[in-house]
């Protein structure tokens, strides 16, 4: 991810949501960065649903002596974590970024925001498919948070302040 805005920014926002900003870097006018979840991990994505909660696992039986799941799909009964930020924690962080510095210009693999108004317009199209057609899965839901509303609670309020005393 890459974003057009100040450095103390970015902490800030990461700290308020609760995710790491980790090899935070200068590139050009901006700064480039990964977005990781924390220790409490509130937002951590999670992997694809098992594939033993759809269908029987093709390989049963087969897998190596001692392995008590086939591999690769690991068919264990359990939506397994990965150590990446979900959709949500990386809308609220950016959100975050936004409500610090309207003006600033993020840049993601799969959308680029400029300002505040461009990314509320946009976001919600970025919860995409990123299962199979078979078994679909979008962003949103590939994820093992609660989609702490209290981060979207803050945020709104906040926005309708600023709206009530017209900045």
């Amino acid at each position: 991810m890459k974003a057009w805005a100040h450095e103390e920014t970015l902490l800030d926002a990461a700290q308020f949501v609760g995710v790491e900003v980790r090899n935070l870097r200068r590139d050009g006018r901006g700064y480039r960065f990964t977005l990781a979840p924390r220790p409490r991990r509130e937002y951590e994505r999670a992997a694809d649903v098992p594939y033993r909660l759809l269908r029987p696992c093709p390989r049963e039986g087969n897998f190596p002596a001692g392995r008590g799941n086939c591999w690769p799909c690991a068919c264990d009964g359990h939506v397994h974590a990965v150590g990446a930020v979900c959709w949500h924690g990386h809308r609220d962080f950016m959100r975050a970024v936004f409500e610090r510095e309207p003006d600033a210009r993020i840049h993601t693999a799969l959308a680029d925001y400029h300002g505040a108004e461009d990314f509320e317009r946009k976001y919600r199209d970025t919860n995409k498919n990123i299962g199979s057609v078979m078994r679909p899965l979008r962003y949103g839901d590939a994820c093992k948070c609660e989609a702490v509303p209290a981060v979207e609670l803050q945020l709104i309020t906040a926005q309708r302040l600023a709206a009530l005393v017209g900045r």
